[in-house]
């Protein structure tokens, strides 16, 4: 996949008949290219939220990450949660 790719120099679907392969496949890229670029924000803490499901809370000896959500101006949003305390295997965690 390019890198850098400049948008405004790539065939538009418009530039052939309605329908036709060239306009679907023209289509195609401009949105694989437009999902490549976006920008992606991560919320990064050591407080593991509470599951909107259940409301149970994760492991917090280890990392999780949400699913990204699409925000209104089109960049992507997702929270991680990164583990305040290292545990080694087979060690518990306080109590």
């Amino acid at each position: 996949m390019e890198v850098g790719v400049n948008l405004e120099n790539m065939a538009r679907p418009g530039d052939f008949p309605l329908g036709s392969p060239e306009s679907r496949a023209a289509a195609r890229m401009k949105l694989t290219h437009r999902h490549d670029n976006r920008k992606r924000v991560q919320f990064i803490s050591n407080v593991c939220s509470p599951s909107p499901i259940d409301g149970s809370v994760d492991d917090s000896t280890r990392f999780h990450f949400s699913a990204w959500l699409e925000c209104e101006d089109g960049s992507l949003f997702r929270s991680v949660c990164w583990p305040g305390v290292w545990l080694k295997l087979g060690d518990t965690a306080f109590t």
